[in-house]
């Protein structure tokens, strides 16, 4: 089936190809873009909730820190005061001498009271088992007072779980609880840790309602909450579903700022973000329903939709004028093939389809040319050998020659018939019995004598440097290689003038590097033209005629070329009287 559908689709005309094709591609690429730019509206919209968020949630932590930093800070008051103490110090108290305190402490009570909008009720609970506080909300003893509160988890200044009001409307508060150890005649009681060894507990009744009024009254983002939760993540100021509140205790496990996490609970979503309240344990909670954020993105939905659609329509009739100009020309071409007619009509564009009608009226001319070409790098490369031949003088009849003046003038001229004997060995090297090849070491040994002949032909000192792999020492290499670069650094690179303070050094090496063995060879001279250098040693080579004054370097490469059948890498490196080098990388075989 697939085979089918792949044939049938390859069987349609090109137009309708690239119809297909493009208005597919435009289509999906429109939608995806489209949809990246709702998608980023979206994230766009939700970061600036989020920063309304966490900018309501900074200005309600410091009016919350500040209300009940006022409470504390009148409570202590409370206890400081002289009356205050006097009345709660006392102990055994007939009901006599009780009633007389409770109506003393009235002013100091209802000061209290009134010292912050958001307290409901202030009593004071003596370890005696007193209770005094307002005497118009009733007095009452404390099995009516605490019936219900979780009393155990008083540690210090706390906040126990929201309930309802024991004294007055019978409203929701949340209790704040102040155990206190000692106050006789100190500014600031010692706060203890335990209600039952207290020696009183302040009890401040926060309103529950009046505490909520007052965080929404912050809160800018519509239809979300901002609520004060305890430690556990328990609502104090807003009473949540148990389900609600059960997934929020699972999530609300370490303080994380400002970060926003989708919670799910019964089949609805919420963004959730949470900090917790320096100095006291506790949170502010701030709830966003993920329905309220997708009404404000809901309503562009429409206008990305058209934009899409718009776009689409548009990228269409382009495509339907595109594929007109692409398939044109190309059928010009396919009737002029057909035919078996030369294309006569000139490119108007160097697009692809011009640069294949060029292709098609120069096939012809290429053809002749790459034929020339060939017969061209054929015939210099024979030209190469032949000038390598005409440099090179004849060793059979020199050896023989030579040898036998060596014997004639030994006993008179010392110096003569040893560079007689060190010619005759370096012709014998040359003459390598016929072979095109021989050792590396060999090659290195024939340098050695073609120096000792120089030293004393040519007067020059040259110190020569070898470096090359032991694995590497009976490596065969192309015969008489190494001579016309070492006879080019004595001719160019230590010729005259040269400076007496720089000793004349040639430094010949062979390693491995890869997947390739260098041979490198390297002087102190006078340095060399690279550009010239690369001229001589190049693919260029093979098709055109090298500089002049460069035929033994060209000779080299050319012969390496033919010997490993493949263009050799060649590099070229030249800093005067430190360091000219040059080095071919000849594969490995």
């Amino acid at each position: 089936m697939l085979a089918y559908m792949k044939k049938y689709f390859g069987d349609w005309p090109i137009r309708s190809k690239i119809m297909l094709l493009t208005i597919s591609v435009n289509t999906v690429t429109l939608f995806a873009v489209v949809l990246a730019m709702y998608l980023i509206y979206q994230a766009d919209s939700l970061e600036r909730i989020n920063r309304s968020i966490g900018k309501n949630m900074e200005i309600a932590e410091g009016q919350v820190i500040e209300k009940i930093n006022k409470i504390l800070i009148d409570s202590f008051e409370l206890t400081a005061n002289h009356l205050f103490q006097v009345c709660t110090k006392q102990e055994n108290l007939s009901k006599q001498q009780y009633l007389i305190n409770y109506l003393t402490l009235q002013n100091s009570l209802y000061k209290m009271t009134q010292s912050s909008v958001l307290i409901d009720t202030v009593f004071v609970a003596h370890k005696q088992k007193n209770i005094y506080n307002l005497e118009r909300l009733g007095m009452k003893q404390p099995e009516e007072v605490f019936s219900g509160w979780e009393l155990e988890r008083i540690d210090g200044i706390t906040f126990l779980p929201t309930c309802i009001n024991p004294y007055g409307d019978h409203g929701r508060v949340i209790p704040l609880a102040i155990p206190v150890d000692e106050i006789e005649g100190l500014n600031v009681p010692i706060i203890g840790t335990d209600m039952a060894k207290a020696e009183m507990t302040i009890f401040v009744l926060l309103s529950q309602e009046r505490l909520q009024g007052l965080l929404q009254s912050l809160n800018t983002v519509a239809d979300s909450y901002l609520y004060l939760a305890d430690a556990q993540a328990q609502g104090l100021s807003l009473v949540l579903p148990e389900s609600l509140a059960r997934s929020l205790n699972q999530d609300m496990t370490a303080d994380w700022g400002a970060v926003r996490e989708k919670i799910g609970v019964e089949r609805k979503d919420y963004y959730l973000s949470f900090r917790s309240l320096p100095d006291f344990p506790l949170k502010l909670v701030h709830l966003l329903p993920k329905s309220v954020f997708g009404e404000v993105t809901k309503k562009v939905r429409p206008i990305f939709l058209l934009i899409w659609l718009l776009t689409s329509l548009l990228a269409a009739g382009m495509t339907v004028l595109l594929s007109d100009v692409i398939t044109k020309p190309l059928l010009y071409i396919i009737q002029k093939v057909s035919a078996n007619q030369r294309i006569e009509k000139k490119a108007k564009y160097k697009d692809e389809i011009g640069i294949l009608i060029t292709a098609l009226t120069g096939m012809y001319e290429t053809i002749d040319r790459q034929i020339q070409t060939i017969e061209k790098q054929a015939e210099q490369v024979r030209t190469a050998e032949m000038e390598m031949l005409t440099q090179q003088i004849n060793p059979h009849f020199l050896y023989n020659v030579l040898d036998n003046t060596r014997w004639k003038i030994l006993a008179e001229d010392k110096a003569a018939a040893d560079i007689i004997e060190k010619l005759s060995a370096f012709l014998r090297l040359s003459l390598n019995q016929g072979n095109r090849e021989l050792p590396f070491e060999q090659e290195i040994r024939h340098i050695q004598l073609y120096l000792n002949i120089m030293a004393y032909v040519e007067r020059q000192d040259i110190r020569l440097l070898v470096d090359y792999e032991n694995a590497l020492k009976e490596y065969s290499i192309i015969h008489l290689i190494l001579q016309p670069m070492v006879e080019n650094s004595i001719k160019h690179g230590f010729s005259e003038p040269f400076p007496e303070t720089v000793s004349k050094e040639i430094r010949i090496g062979f390693y491995q590097d890869g997947e390739n063995l260098v041979l490198e060879v390297t002087d102190n001279g006078k340095g060399m033209n690279i550009a010239k250098m690369k001229a001589c040693c190049g693919e260029q080579v093979l098709a055109e005629d090298a500089p002049k004054g460069s035929i033994g370097l060209r000779n080299v490469y050319l012969r390496l070329c033919r010997r490993y059948n493949t263009a050799i890498k060649a590099e070229f490196f030249s800093i005067p009287y430190v360091k000219n080098s040059i080095c071919f990388y000849l594969p490995k075989e």
